[in-house]
């Protein structure tokens, strides 16, 4: 087509010329874009379509990262808490080698350990049992606090059940032994009267309490 061209040689139809930067009508002899100002002298004709206008580009907007549907929080490993259940748990093993129990009879006085009360043949279930239970929650804890470490796993919930246990396991134990002794009868000795045996917590019952404590604070929040 002839720069100035009005109509198509061709087939007659009317030609209108479009700015080459905004895509806005021209007018026939417009040297400028009423629209954006750009000067149309300083771009050949060529750039100015014939027929329909020259909209820029629309930029590409990427498109924004799928939102899933379920958020995953994952929360920090609770260094301190297994730390303490790993000290509680180790104060109840020491207080097995400690005595439980402090008997005075007739003036002599004897230390009673976990390990007595064990092979003891007198109402091994009151006395023997709740001291099991102990060394048995305890060890599973102190397991679990290795297996927490190795593979940063929270376990907190099992230790605060465990600790729960074990003190009810050491208030079993302590209850029982002194109601056994109450109704004077202790390592085959018949005692008529009860002040002359005298029960005192031992440092044993007092670590194995204080530990199980610990472990079962170290499953709180």
């Amino acid at each position: 087509m002839e720069q100035d061209a009005q109509y198509c040689s061709r087939c007659g139809y009317k030609l209108t010329a479009f700015c080459p930067k905004c895509g806005s009508r021209l007018e026939p002899a417009a040297t400028f874009c009423s629209s954006c100002g750009l000067q149309l002298t300083r771009y050949p004709a060529s750039q100015a379509i014939h027929g329909q206008p020259q909209v820029p580009a629309t930029p590409q907007v990427s498109q924004a990262p799928a939102i899933p549907s379920t958020i995953i929080i994952k929360r920090p490993f609770p260094v301190g808490h297994t730390i303490a259940a790993g000290i509680g748990s180790l104060l109840m093993l020491i207080a097995l080698a400690v005595p439980f129990y402090t008997f005075r009879i007739h003036g002599y006085s004897a230390n009673v350990k976990a390990t007595d009360l064990l092979t003891s043949d007198i109402d091994w279930i009151g006395i023997g049992l709740p001291v099991l239970l102990i060394i048995i929650f305890s060890s599973v804890v102190l397991l679990s606090v290795i297996i927490a470490f190795l593979t940063k796993m929270s376990l907190r919930p099992l230790w605060s059940s465990l600790g729960i246990l074990c003190i009810w396991a050491v208030i079993g134990s302590a209850g029982y032994m002194i109601y056994w002794l109450a109704e004077g009868a202790g390592a085959g000795v018949v005692v008529g009267d009860t002040g002359h045996v005298v029960n005192i917590v031992a440092p044993g019952v007092v670590m194995a309490f204080i530990g199980a404590i610990i472990v079962s604070g170290s499953g709180g929040r």
